[in-house]
């Protein structure tokens, strides 16, 4: 009605039924969706690369974070985010860490070996 994107959860639905109406919008890049979502906060661009086996861990949890895409590569997965939080997305990746490596951004490492140090010095 509005004539604007919506986010559902589709955990949540009670109901859904074919109308017949076609919805044509042509969709802008997932990138400019963000932006428009996160208007007040630029997006960093996450690019992390995790051994194939670890990624299905990810599962949901990424979508929080603002996955994009993801590459297979042999035996690795690269997946891309988008997000305005390089503090929360760090705090989740330190969880996957000793499978992952990141591609970019350098911001990221410097967060992560930061983080690293102080839980050795809690230890």
């Amino acid at each position: 009605m509005r004539n604007d994107y919506r986010d559902f959860r589709f955990d949540r639905l009670d109901h859904i039924s074919v109308t017949g109406e076609s919805f044509v919008k042509v969709h802008p890049p997932l990138k400019e969706h963000l932006n428009s979502l996160y208007k007040a906060n630029d997006l960093i661009t996450i690019v992390i690369r995790i051994k194939k086996d670890m990624a299905p861990y990810m599962s949901e949890q990424r979508y929080y974070h603002g996955y994009v895409s993801e590459t297979i590569d042999g035996d690795m997965v690269e997946m891309q985010f988008l997000t305005p939080y390089l503090e929360g997305f760090s705090r989740w990746y330190i969880a996957f860490a000793d499978q992952c490596t990141i591609v970019e951004p350098p911001a990221l490492k410097q967060r992560i070996k930061a983080m690293v140090e102080n839980i050795s010095n809690n230890l």
